[in-house]
């Protein structure tokens, strides 16, 4: 799709710049660029590819190292209405990442283990799950500003619980 638009649009621009040149011209011209765009989406795919592999290699260098967080320890802090909710979200992301439940966190900071570069992809793939799960129709809007830490990544399941079960009653397990 990506190409096609490359090509009408080289098609256009030699069709218009070239005047009273003949048709196969304004095809090469047209192919010409729908060929350059993509040798140039797909460089750009790849490096972005390449950064992406990197930073997640960094956020799994980070958390393999540290001492393990056993689940109990872990939601000592937690009301105890959210304790399973807080255990299912952890083994989610620690799920994601490939790393043990037991490396992640309540309140890791998302930005210094840099998460935040992959904030938007985890709550796509972690609470998509998450709703299937639980059988909630809609995700709903990325919260920007609100997930600073793993605790916040559960407040927002917690507030999709809450509003699955206030719009339509359906909550599964």
């Amino acid at each position: 799709m990506f190409g096609a638009v490359f090509f009408l649009l080289g098609l256009i621009v030699s069709w218009i710049s070239a005047g009273e040149v003949p048709g196969s011209i304004h095809l090469q011209g047209g192919a010409l660029t729908a060929g350059i765009a993509f040798v140039a989406s797909l460089l750009l795919m790849l490096r972005d590819g390449s950064d992406q592999s990197v930073r997640y290699r960094n956020v799994r260098r980070r958390l393999l190292p540290r001492e393990d967080v056993e689940d109990q320890e872990l939601v000592a802090s937690v009301d105890p209405a959210d304790r399973e909710l807080t255990i299912e979200m952890r083994r989610r992301l620690a799920q994601w990442f490939g790393v043990p439940a037991t490396k992640i966190r309540l309140h890791d900071d998302l930005e210094i283990l840099a998460f935040n570069d992959f904030i938007p992809m985890i709550y796509l793939a972690v609470m998509s799950d998450f709703c299937q799960r639980h059988q909630i129709s809609r995700i709903g809007r990325f919260p920007k500003t609100t997930l600073k830490t793993v605790a916040d990544l559960v407040s927002e399941a917690k507030t999709l619980l809450a509003f699955a079960s206030e719009s339509d009653g359906r909550l599964a397990e």
